[in-house]
């Protein structure tokens, strides 16, 4: 039987990004207190809004990456996820840095930059290929369980 995260990337593109969706949703209930705390309801407003830019990067990279990978080869598909996964974040951070606002005030930024990390990690396992046919890797025929 293979690891479950093997079996993760092994299933369809809405299971891959009903698990990002998940993991980001468990990281903003813990964020959430810790942001009202500190910044009363900006506080909450500017961890949520971080969530959704960092969602919808790492969802349209996923979502990209699978179909375009498909339809163009992997590494367009590598390369057009990877756009997707950085620049919608970070385009998202230079407005708001030349803006300004009172969500800036209330660390809008570094909670960019937590939920960015966090997608990231949970994003790209999920959108490797679910084998691999060089030996020593994991997750071939030869090393599966």
């Amino acid at each position: 039987m293979r690891p479950w995260y093997l079996q993760l990337r092994a299933g369809t593109l809405a299971l891959r990004e009903t698990v990002l969706s998940s993991a980001l949703l468990v990281a903003w209930l813990v964020v959430a207190p810790l942001s009202f705390w500190l910044h009363g309801v900006l506080g909450l407003a500017a961890a949520s809004l971080a969530a959704v830019v960092c969602l919808t990067g790492a969802a349209a990279a996923l979502a990209i990456g699978e179909l375009s990978g498909a339809l163009a080869g992997p590494l367009v598909g590598l390369l057009l996820a990877m756009g997707m996964r950085t620049g919608v974040p970070l385009l998202f951070v230079v407005v708001l840095q030349l803006t300004g606002g009172v969500l800036k005030g209330a660390g809008l930024v570094y909670y960019v930059v937590l939920f960015y990390v966090l997608a990231l990690g949970v994003e790209v396992p999920l959108s490797l290929p679910p084998g691999s046919n060089h030996p020593g890797c994991p997750g071939t025929a030869r090393n599966s369980v």
